[in-house]
């Protein structure tokens, strides 16, 4: 199992080392559980993802994802969710 992070290997684990749960992605911009500080000012919060490609049961090397996600921006294609919802759904981690 190999993990890169923009085109860079970031991790590689060995056989037979594969997800035994399943697992979610989750994007969020890291707010603190103290919450926001008191502030009247307008405040804007930015978080910009790109792509992110899920191709189960695949083995993608990184020009192979590059090779999907152009295909799909070629196509005009911004979004499109494949992945079934998991039944029981899987819990939100988030508590804020």
């Amino acid at each position: 199992m190999h993990y890169f992070l923009d085109g860079e290997p970031l991790a590689t684990h060995g056989e037979p080392y594969y997800p035994e749960e399943l697992m979610s992605i989750n994007f969020n911009l890291w707010f603190i559980r103290e919450g926001p500080i008191a502030s009247r000012e307008r405040r804007v919060y930015t978080e910009d993802v790109d792509w992110v490609l899920h191709a189960a049961g695949s083995v993608l090397t990184p020009a192979d994802v590059d090779k999907q996600v152009t295909a799909l921006r070629t196509a005009g294609v911004s979004f499109r969710d494949t992945v079934p919802a998991a039944q029981p759904p899987l819990a939100s981690p988030c508590d804020f």
